[in-house]
């Protein structure tokens, strides 16, 4: 997260997606990923706008869900604007429920393709999820399918198209 966007319409939804957690009795946290120069003052605003507590270094009240904050998104390779598949895979190994902003994406037709090779190279690491498609587009993913699919519930109750969700097919048993 750099600090010349806080506040823009991709927090607005942040802080929107972690009210939602919330609701479902989950204690949110979040790894913002922080790039360029913040003050503790910006530090301060960011944390309480979004509605998230720092991730602890060690221990957290539980059922705990984290919201991972790169600049761009998911990718394979590290950098400071992303984070990866096996990162996310170790996150949702410690918490119930990983959200993960995600704007990784080539623009155009394949975007679905895109998704769902992203989708499956987590299922591949045990992680089960799906994506909010919009123009903020947000991985929801956790080590089985019950916490994805009760958040799409949940999300689809407060009046969220089903339409904008993209998963993958359930594994044959």
């Amino acid at each position: 997260m750099n600090p010349a966007y806080l506040g823009d319409s991709y927090d607005v939804v942040k802080r929107f997606l972690c009210g939602i957690a919330r609701s479902l009795g989950y204690s949110m946290y979040i790894d913002p990923m922080f790039t360029g120069e913040w003050t503790s003052s910006r530090r301060t605003s960011f944390f309480r706008f979004i509605g998230a507590r720092p991730m602890p270094a060690k221990g957290y009240t539980t059922p705990a869900a984290l919201l991972i904050d790169p600049d761009k998104g998911l990718r394979a390779q590290p950098g400071p604007a992303h984070t990866t598949f096996s990162e996310v895979a170790r996150r949702c190994h410690q918490y119930d429920l990983v959200i993960v902003f995600d704007q990784s994406f080539a623009r155009g037709p394949k975007i679905l393709d895109d998704l769902g090779s992203k989708l499956l190279s987590l299922r591949q690491l045990g992680v089960r999820g799906l994506y909010y498609d919009s123009h903020a587009r947000f991985l929801i993913c956790s080590k089985g399918p019950g916490p994805p699919m009760r958040f799409r519930k949940t999300l689809i109750e407060a009046g969220l198209p089903a339409d904008r969700f993209v998963g993958l097919p359930r594994p044959a048993e």
